[in-house]
């Protein structure tokens, strides 16, 4: 485990809404024994980095399912940013910005999502030191595609797919670029990162690569299925 916690440098957001629509109550959904959300906040907890992890939601059943997981709930998220067109970065940004008018601010604010069972404690923490090698005020935690992207068909307007890249095609795979997607786990940003995100988007983050298995999308029943039978698979 990492040790390199600082006083009032580290701060968790985990968002987690009541307001999900393809999985009913998901981040309260009984994932291989317990409440999903539990995942993210026990990580969040053993990565040892952090000097508060609050959860901010809308609902009091997740923050009373938050507090006793071992996190704070020091406000209730408004409505305006718990429908299904909110953005993560909005909601962070509220929670930085009511935690200063409190009198509490953070270098750096990592958000973790909710739905993130596969999560260890030590990829949040390498998280931050690679944020910090990089001397960068944004970090997305990634995986990379199997597959080059430049080799991949679209739909056209005809009813018929169309090669992205016709020039790719004659080239090996093995020597196009490689490419990265968002892992949907979690974020790590300074203040600076966090506004420039909201505002301009991020040009060139900071990234951690992550394993595929730790990333799957918890959106559909067969989703959630498929990942309890990985999740057994690797603790057994």
């Amino acid at each position: 485990m990492s040790s390199i916690r600082a006083e009032n440098e580290c701060l968790a957001v985990i968002p987690a809404r009541s307001g999900s629509k393809r999985i009913p109550n998901k981040n309260l959904k009984n994932f291989c024994g317990k409440p999903i959300l539990e995942y993210a906040i026990e990580a969040a907890i053993q990565s040892n980095v952090f000097s508060r992890i609050i959860v901010s939601t809308d609902h009091p059943d997740i923050a009373s399912a938050a507090k006793k997981a071992g996190a704070e709930v020091p406000f209730l998220r408004d409505s305006h940013l718990s429908d299904d067109l909110s953005n993560t970065d909005q909601v962070v940004i509220d929670a930085i910005g009511r935690l200063t008018v409190a009198g509490c601010e953070y270098s750096y604010t990592a958000c973790i999502y909710a739905t993130t069972p596969m999560l260890a404690p030590d990829d949040i923490a390498n998280g931050l030191k690679e944020l910090k090698s990089r001397n960068s005020d944004f970090l997305l935690a990634v995986n990379r595609l199997r597959f080059p992207i430049e080799r991949t068909y679209q739909n056209n307007t005809e009813g018929t797919l169309k090669l992205r890249e016709p020039s790719a095609y004659l080239i090996r795979s093995q020597d196009l670029p490689v490419s990265f997607v968002d892992s949907g786990q979690f974020y790590w940003g300074t203040q600076k990162g966090w506004r420039d995100l909201a505002t301009n988007g991020m040009e060139s983050p900071a990234f951690l690569e992550l394993p595929w298995q730790k990333s799957l999308d918890l959106d559909t029943p067969e989703d959630w299925d498929m990942a309890e039978k990985i999740y057994n698979a690797l603790h057994r």
